[in-house]
């Protein structure tokens, strides 16, 4: 990839991931669904598939229809969703941690296939 190309698929992630976030027309939420959409952005250009986004996408929205069904069903507190995976003061932040190395192991899986794959 030139690096016209390279700067050109970085523009349109960035470009494509403020329009997404602006699209929910949600003023608190925009930065956290700029960055959002950047990574499902990422995705695409990594996977040079559209499903893994969409994917992505997908569990993103179940898990807060979930969350928030349990909250108005009393099953969770009110609020879950906002402090989902926040540990309170002096715990350990297990759910982040897990969260990273579940990630690195993705990213070492798949530039390990990338170099199989270029061999």
């Amino acid at each position: 990839m030139s690096l016209d190309r390279g700067m050109r698929a970085h523009a349109a992630v960035w470009i494509v991931a403020f329009v997404f976030s602006a699209f929910h027309m949600q003023f608190y939420g925009f930065f956290p669904r700029l960055l959002l959409g950047a990574w499902l952005g990422y995705l695409l250009l990594w996977s040079r598939s559209l499903w893994l986004p969409v994917i992505a996408h997908t569990i993103n929205n179940a898990v807060v229809v979930v969350v928030t069904y349990l909250a108005n069903v009393h099953r969770v507190p009110a609020g879950s969703l906002d402090t989902l995976g926040v540990p309170a003061p002096g715990q350990f932040p297990w759910l982040a941690a897990a969260s990273a190395v579940a990630t690195a192991a993705v990213i070492v899986a798949a530039l390990r296939s990338k170099a199989l794959q270029s061999r």
